[in-house]
């Protein structure tokens, strides 16, 4: 299993779930711009 470039075999869920987060943000931002809403800026964004 592959997804983002990470094999299901690596152990580095901290790479994994940055990279999720950034991935939900991304749909977020997308879908507030759809809808005409303005993006959220990135001070209020935090990924850890």
């Amino acid at each position: 299993m592959m997804w983002g470039g990470f094999t299901g075999k690596e152990k580095d869920l901290v790479r994994i779930a940055t990279y999720c987060q950034k991935d939900v943000l991304t749909t977020l931002q997308l879908f507030r711009r759809y809808v005409g809403l303005p993006l959220i800026d990135e001070v209020f964004v935090t990924i850890s």
